[in-house]
């Protein structure tokens, strides 16, 4: 997923304002996996890949600093489930006689 947020402050220029991304809930997401990127103007980007096989909801929390005070602004995430195809594994072939019970070993 990814998502574009825009930051600003009356007092305090856009190069001094401190951004984070911070969410609820590390199982779905992997801190490699995910990119914060200044896009200028106060314009930022989030983007993150939930990990494999992983599913559920997180809540994430976009913090803004001017050194002084802070700002919090929360959005709840959720990954649906993906219906993975099955696998097969061929085993060793097994040969039977028409009519006649075949025994497969384990």
């Amino acid at each position: 997923f990814s998502f574009t947020f825009t930051v600003a402050d009356a007092d305090t220029s856009l190069d001094r304002l401190r951004v984070s991304v911070a969410g609820s809930d590390r199982s779905l997401f992997a801190a490699e996996n995910s990119t914060l990127v200044h896009l200028g103007g106060g314009v930022w980007s989030f983007s993150a890949v939930a990990r494999p096989g992983q599913f559920g909801e997180s809540v994430v929390t976009i913090s803004v600093s001017d050194g002084v005070s802070t700002v919090r602004e929360q959005a709840r995430l959720t990954v649906l489930a993906v219906n993975d195809a099955p696998t097969f594994f061929k085993g060793t072939s097994v040969v039977g006689a028409a009519g006649k019970p075949t025994t497969c070993g384990a």
